[in-house]
């Protein structure tokens, strides 16, 4: 496992919420990479005396091109999860109004009937 180095004013925040998951039980390998690339963009748009600011937040969710619905979802989800762990801290952070997301599962079960069922058996 690979040790985070986090540059933004942010850096001790995210050291913080990255050890907090893990002691919870979560590997957090992809969380890390996902959490150093936000960490880039939170060295762009400081927020003021170390708080995460709105510009860094929409920035770091915006859609990038030939991005799933999915992917730009897991970013949204991650600023989520460390705008409210800053706040639980006592930090100022902008947190996303509640919002629909645009992501939907495109996987539709199958349900066979039990005279379909029988159809497909293996049995002789």
């Amino acid at each position: 496992m690979k040790t985070a180095n986090f540059t933004s004013p942010l850096a001790k925040r995210f050291d913080e919420f990255l050890n907090v998951k893990r002691a919870l039980g979560y590997k957090y390998e992809n969380g890390e990479n996902l959490l150093m690339r936000f960490d880039k963009i939170c060295a762009k748009f400081p927020g003021e005396s170390g708080s995460l600011s709105k510009e860094a937040v929409l920035e770091w969710i915006s859609k990038r091109p030939n991005e799933t619905a999915a992917t730009q979802q897991k970013r949204i989800d991650l600023a989520e999860e460390f705008a409210l762990f800053m706040a639980k801290c006592g930090d100022k952070a902008y947190i996303l109004p509640p919002q629909k997301s645009n992501y939907h599962e495109s996987y539709v079960p199958h349900i066979f009937t039990p005279t379909r069922k029988s159809d497909y058996s293996l049995t002789p």
